[in-house]
């Protein structure tokens, strides 16, 4: 199996998560080809905000020994808490769905040695279709608030925070 085999099944997770009210990310542990674990989020389904879907692969993989052999596969960027974990419990390697960045927690990951991938995908990188056509408000959080809004369109969007800034959609959309 390929890369995108695994990408591939980690956005059916993700597809899982987002028709049963979720947020669109899904994820795979791999050890040589075979699957170990797969999950999707579910932190708005059990109001847990650590019930991500790489932490629910993890979770699922359970104490190893062979940690450093496990490639995580995610539809979305690591944020401090994967990274994190990915750490604490030396996971050898990370491949992501999207275009390759350069933020803060990509730059630890890569301080620490540990393997990334950035393999874009339609699947990953296509903004969600409930979004599509829809003013969204996004929160730029840092020392204050900054608020944002812009129409989601089929093209991909960038937007670049500061370093450091975390992303949060906002509850209401707009039509």
């Amino acid at each position: 199996m390929t890369h995108t085999n695994f990408l591939e099944m980690a956005a059916d997770q993700a597809r899982i998560s987002a028709n049963t009210g979720g947020l669109a990310v899904g994820a795979v542990l791999v050890k040589n080809d075979e699957i170990i674990a797969s999950s999707h989020d579910r932190s708005r389904q059990l109001n847990d905000p650590i019930a991500t879907a790489e932490m629910n692969c993890i979770r699922q993989a359970g104490r190893r020994n062979d940690q450093a052999q496990l490639t995580l596969y995610s539809t979305r960027y690591p944020d401090m808490l994967i990274a994190g974990t990915i750490l604490q419990f030396s996971i050898g390697a990370m491949v992501i769905g999207l275009s390759e960045t350069s933020d803060s927690v990509i730059k630890l990951l890569k301080n620490k040695n540990i393997s990334l991938t950035f393999l874009p995908t339609e699947q990953c990188e296509k903004p969600d279709a409930r979004f599509v056509g829809k003013k969204v408000t996004l929160i730029f959080l840092f020392f204050n608030s900054l608020i944002t809004e812009f129409e989601v369109s089929d093209n991909p969007i960038t937007i670049a925070p500061m370093e450091n800034c975390k992303i949060v959609p906002a509850i209401s959309i707009s039509g």
